[in-house]
């Protein structure tokens, strides 16, 4: 009879015991504890070709991460994080932390400026700004390192550019092509661009009938450069 008693109390006991666990289990299951996930820092600057790595933080360590870029002609992201800048502009990666029989889905952003670059222009970029450092900038409003002096306006491959050109911001000085040459060497080693060589907007840089695209005050002409006219020069890379 005493065994009999040990047994059934024992019995009760592990049935509470059940019980217990599985209200816990179905309150779980009804009330999902929150992830808290929060990253380790939720903004980068990049320049194009730069990389950085997404560190998130959260309760749930066992949970599975997935990451989402906003847009992918600036910045591509992998199954791991890490973020790779490609061309000027802003991103946003979303970060999400899959729920569990335990944990809510947890979800964060994490924003990414990325500076282009004119060794990589793409031609998403003409019209951005080109700074004295090489970088080409999005937002006329962004920090620069150094000064803006250029705006993108042609990206591929010519006899006379690697790369691309850009159009400086301001005139430079006037006189005719002879001077306008000496001139260039000048105001180019004034305002140096790293990776890129100033000339001016013409085939024949010293000829002066050159048949060339001069950007002049408030006009245009296709020949002969008069004393008075500033020229607008362009930044070959």
């Amino acid at each position: 009879m005493k065994n009999t008693k040990i047994l059934m109390a024992g019995t009760l006991l592990l049935s509470a015991m059940c019980m217990t666990s599985c209200d816990e289990m179905m309150s779980h299951l009804d009330n999902p504890v929150s992830s808290y996930l929060t990253l380790e820092k939720d903004s980068v600057l990049l320049v194009s070709g730069q990389t950085t790595t997404i560190v998130p933080q959260s309760i749930n360590n066992e949970g599975q991460y997935t990451f989402e870029s906003s847009d992918e002609q600036v910045a591509v992201v992998d199954d791991k994080g890490v973020v790779t800048g490609v061309g000027a502009g802003s991103a946003t990666v979303m970060v999400k932390l899959a729920a569990d029989d335990i944990y809510q889905e947890g979800a964060a952003l994490f924003k990414v400026k990325v500076y282009g670059s004119i060794s990589k222009a793409t031609e998403r970029e003409i019209g951005m700004l080109v700074c004295q450092d090489g970088h080409i900038h999005a937002d006329a409003d962004a920090a620069c390192a150094k000064p803006r002096v250029a705006m993108l306006a042609y990206v591929g491959n010519k006899s006379d550019c690697a790369h691309g050109l850009a159009v400086a911001l301001s005139d430079a000085g006037n006189g005719d092509w002879d001077t306008a040459v000496s001139g260039a060497e000048t105001w180019g080693s004034n305002h140096p661009v790293a990776g890129g060589t100033w000339r001016l907007p013409s085939t024949e840089d010293s000829h002066q009938e050159a048949k060339a695209w001069e950007f002049v005050i408030n006009k245009f002409q296709s020949y002969a450069k008069t004393y008075e006219d500033y020229v607008r020069y362009c930044l070959a890379f």
